[in-house]
């Protein structure tokens, strides 16, 4: 093929998607930091139910996944806050439902759309069935935001005396 037969390259739409692509990428990769944060400060909470020193944490809180890590954290706060079981229980089912999202989203084939419209191809364990979920820069920063959120509410629980 001779360079008078090649495609020409639009230039201007090449770098209009990489700014498109990047704004997605920083979208996922502050929620993904966010879910961080949040499952830290879980783990964190339960260590400070437990009274756990620096030096167990990891052996004690590491082992975890988070459903697991939300179940425990949930349960050892009930026993120590009875009356605000149903408090307890809707938080820690927030940060479950967030998980779902970062499951989507960090294990999900990821394929580009226009603009900044994406879908995410997951393959759910539990049905054997892969869907399709759409997620836009908007929605991930919302994602990033309720993280934080939950990780205020996990960090800031206050006890009714």
């Amino acid at each position: 093929m001779t360079d008078d037969e090649k495609p020409a390259i639009d230039m201007e739409l090449v770098q209009k998607s990489a700014e498109v692509r990047a704004d997605t990428f920083r979208a996922i990769g502050r929620f993904i930091f966010e879910f961080s944060q949040l499952e830290f400060s879980i783990r964190f909470a339960l260590a400070a139910y437990l009274g756990l020193s620096d030096a167990n944490f990891d052996a004690v809180t590491g082992p975890y996944d988070f459903r697991m890590l939300c179940a425990v954290t949930a349960k050892v706060r009930q026993l120590k806050h009875p009356a605000q079981k149903d408090e307890i229980e809707k938080l820690f089912n927030e940060c479950l439902e967030l998980n779902n999202k970062r499951v989507q989203i960090a294990h999900g084939l990821w394929t580009e759309g226009l603009g900044d419209d994406w879908t995410v191809r997951h393959w759910s364990r539990q049905t054997l069935d892969a869907k399709h979920y759409p997620y836009g820069v908007d929605q991930l920063h919302a994602l990033a935001d309720t993280a934080q959120a939950l990780l205020q509410k996990v960090i800031g629980f206050k006890p009714k005396i």
